[in-house]
């Protein structure tokens, strides 16, 4: 049998394959270039942060720190969200301590993030949610409500008296200083 007719049964033997079997080779592939890029990108993603970290520190005006012109002004040049930017700097600043050495072995950024031993996933809001919906429990809205409602009919109230007021000091007035009326006009 010749090379080229040992390829041709190679090559039809493979295409015999199932698609279970197909599909695991897939996933296979696909890991392997995941695991590929990612491997490429962490010195990139290293040296990102390392490169944000610095120019966060030129956002420094009279000792005054201004993080939400920094994060503006990441947000406007790269795209990058705030959690994204804290991410690359928080990579950058772990490798320079004991974690470095698996921050270098892990397979992506949340990786190295885990690695240092940093949370990357959501803020659990319930811990600071729960206190503050039971703080609300106790709250008597109904009962803020109607002193509102009475605060808003009193300046009703004393905006309608103010009218009252200005009326009568005008018809007083008006009599005081008719012309028609003796001594309501200084000319004789």
């Amino acid at each position: 049998m010749s090379m080229t007719q040992q390829l041709v049964e190679a090559e039809a033997s493979e295409a015999v394959k199932s698609l279970a079997e197909l599909a695991g080779m897939i996933r296979e592939q696909i890991q392997f270039a995941n695991e590929a890029a990612n491997a490429a990108a962490r010195p990139y993603w290293l040296r990102t942060g390392q490169l944000l970290a610095q120019a966060k520190s030129k956002f420094l005006y009279d000792n005054e720190k201004r993080p939400r012109e920094f994060y503006d002004w990441v947000e406007r040049q790269f795209g990058l969200r705030r959690r994204s930017c804290d991410q690359y700097m928080l990579a950058a600043k772990s490798t320079t301590n004991d974690v470095g050495l698996r921050i270098a072995d892990s397979q992506s950024l949340r990786g190295a993030l885990k690695a240092a031993g940093h949370e990357t996933g959501k803020p659990n809001p319930k811990s600071w949610v729960h206190p503050i919906r039971e703080e609300l429990k106790l709250i008597d809205f109904a009962a803020l409500r109607k002193e509102h409602l009475k605060r808003v009919e009193e300046r009703a109230l004393q905006k309608q008296l103010a009218l009252k007021l200005i009326d009568i000091g005008f018809k007083v007035l008006a009599v005081q200083l008719h012309p028609d009326k003796k001594g309501g006009s200084r000319r004789k």
